[in-house]
C-alpha cells in the first residue's frame, strides 16, 4: 500500500502538473505517507519502515553514488517514514516508536510540525482538484491542517525556545 501511495504521488505530481518545491522522490513519500496515514492507518508506514531498514542494511554504508541519487538515502526515508507517522498522532506512537528506540529522541520533536505541514501541504496542493461531491469533505480536512499546522509550528518555536534556554 506506501510503495503504490508512493508511486501514485509520482502520478498525481505528473497528471496535475502540481508543483514540487522539493525533491520529487520526498514528494512522492509524502503522498504516500499523506494517503496512507489518513485513509489506511500506520500498517503501510510501519511496513515501508521495516522494508527500507532492511533494504538499508543490505546496502550497507552509503556510496557516493547513493549519496547523490535523486531518491534519499535509503535509512533516511525509514526514519521519515516513522517521523511522519509519530507526528500524525504523537500520543499514540510515542511509546512504541520513540521510547522504544525506532525513532531517535532526537528527531520526535520535529515531527508533529512535519507531519502538519505535509498534511497541509498535499490538501492543498490536491485542493483545486477536488471533485465537487468531494469538495465540502476535502475544504474542512485542508482547513483542520492548517490549523494543526499552525498549531505545530508556535508548538515547535516553544520547544526550541525551552531547549535554548536550558543549555
Amino acid at each position: 500500500e506506501f510503495i503504490f501511495g508512493h508511486e501514485m504521488g509520482h502520478a498525481l505530481q505528473r497528471q496535475l502538473l502540481l508543483a514540487n518545491l522539493g525533491l520529487e522522490e520526498d514528494a512522492a513519500d509524502g503522498f504516500a505517507s499523506f494517503y496512507t496515514v489518513n485513509e489506511v492507518g500506520p500498517g503501510p508506514s510501519l511496513a515501508a519502515a521495516i522494508l527500507f531498514d532492511e533494504i538499508a542494511r543490505k546496502e550497507g554504508v552509503p556510496t557516493l553514488e547513493g549519496m547523490s541519487s535523486d531518491h534519499p538515502v535509503t535509512q533516511q526515508r525509514a526514519f521519515n517514514f516513522l517521523c511522519y507517522l509519530e507526528g500524525s498522532d504523537p500520543k499514540k506512537y510515542q511509546q512504541s516508536l520513540v521510547d522504544s528506540g525506532y525513532l531517535p529522541k532526537t528527531r520526535a520533536p520535529l515531527c508533529p510540525q512535519a507531519w502538519a505541514m505535509l498534511d497541509y501541504g498535499w490538501w492543498t496542493q490536491l485542493q483545486p482538484h477536488f471533485s465537487a461531491a468531494f469538495r465540502a469533505r476535502g475544504d474542512q480536512e485542508q482547513k483542520k491542517a492548517h490549523a494543526r499546522l499552525i498549531a505545530e509550528t508556535e508548538a515547535l518555536a516553544k520547544r526550541i525556545d525551552e531547549i535554548r534556554s536550558s543549555q
